[in-house]
């Protein structure tokens, strides 16, 4: 057996291991969940897969970029349930961050979560000896209902392992550079400083598209103690992007929805690969409000309520994907209350919504935000 074969064949049993491991993870989950807060429409989500769909342009850019890092060793078929030490402790996040909170993560149960950012897999891969690999999944996140967010996306995470002496931060600055002038020919861009828990330093790049500065990736050398912990002596550098805005921004289209729908009139344009979205019939909003009072101050007309992002959970999950907005209209307090005025945007890409419908819906919004929350509607 020649040492080339043998070692692709380590590499392929080494993955066969993680992906079984997984597997058997997420099916003994399913009679051990003790703290689940993962509503039905976010579970119905799992199974879809978009980056593994050869004619939906999520997959079609992930594997655009991949033909970029054809050296590195791809996976986009880990279990998107990992552990709180993979998502959290590993990747050196505080104790006390917000994003361990069940009002920003989605959890399995007391021990494991729905990975909130493809990092999740960074140290496991490293243990395993991968010096340079790309991780592509579907993360999961509770977060507001505009047209650019939504709870599911797809990221991609790629990872270089790098001799001591390197400048890490050289190289990764060089292969960005590459990267974005290969996706945005022509266009500008610029490095801004930024921070985050596993990468030291840290920066991010902004494109200029569309006469704005628009986020990219963030990236960074690796933390030396994350490279400590998995006994590795070097350095290294990752970086990780959202495919989905990236789509967005890459193929004109205006609403994050569409990447969820099954309406032949969407798929059918990217059949030949990533193109100008063309829209269709662009049917009317129906708005509606609600309002209501909750306990306390909050310091200033900005600041999000407590329980905003449950509160777009509740919404979504009653309004299903006919929810294009939801924007704060009135805020203000009175005898150690605050009023909160939210409006709420309906809109079906496929048909006109009729009053009497969203009446139904908005009625079972009231009804669920009055059960869960110590609220008093208006």
């Amino acid at each position: 057996m020649s040492v080339a074969y043998g070692y692709q064949l380590q590499i392929l049993l080494h993955e066969f291991l993680i992906l079984s491991t997984a597997t058997a993870l997420s099916r003994t989950l399913n009679t051990t969940i003790d703290m689940n807060n993962i509503p039905k429409t976010i579970n119905e989500k799992r199974s879809l897969k978009l980056h593994q769909n050869k004619l939906h342009p999520v997959c079609q850019l992930k594997e655009k970029i991949q033909r970029y890092f054809h050296d590195f060793t791809p996976f986009d078929n880990l279990s998107e349930v990992v552990s709180i030490e993979g998502n959290f402790d590993e990747l050196l996040v505080p104790q006390d961050h917000p994003a361990r909170s069940t009002n920003d993560t989605y959890y399995v149960d007391s021990a494991h979560v729905l990975r909130t950012q493809t990092s999740a897999h960074q140290n496991e891969l490293l243990r395993g000896g991968y010096q340079s690999f790309v991780v592509t999944g579907d993360v999961y996140r509770k977060d507001t209902i505009d047209r650019t967010h939504y709870p599911v996306f797809h990221q991609m995470e790629v990872v270089k392992v790098l001799p001591k002496g390197i400048d890490a931060l050289s190289d990764l600055k060089s292969t960005l550079s590459g990267l974005i002038e290969y996706l945005y020919p022509g266009k500008d861009y610029r490095f801004l400083d930024d921070s985050f828990p596993f990468t030291e330093p840290s920066v991010q790049i902004e494109v200029y598209q569309n006469e704005d500065w628009m986020e990219v990736l963030g990236a960074g050398v690796i933390h030396p103690k994350i490279l400590e912990n998995c006994n590795i002596e070097a350095t290294g550098w990752a970086f990780g992007l959202g495919l989905d805005r990236l789509v967005l921004s890459y193929c004109n289209i205006p609403d994050i929805r569409y990447l969820w729908t099954t309406d032949e009139r969407f798929l059918k344009q990217f059949k030949d690969g990533l193109s100008q979205f063309q829209e269709y019939s662009k049917y009317p909003p129906v708005y509606k409000d609600i309002s209501f009072w909750v306990n306390g101050y909050t310091e200033n007309r900005d600041e999000l309520w407590s329980e905003y992002n449950n509160f777009c959970e509740i919404i979504r999950e009653e309004g299903l994907d006919l929810v294009e907005d939801v924007t704060l209209q009135d805020k203000f307090q009175k005898e150690g209350r605050t009023s909160l005025s939210y409006r709420i945007a309906y809109r079906s890409g496929e048909r006109t919504l009729s009053n009497e419908e969203i009446n139904l819906i908005q009625e079972k919004i009231r009804t669920v935000l009055s059960d869960k929350f110590e609220i008093i509607l208006r």
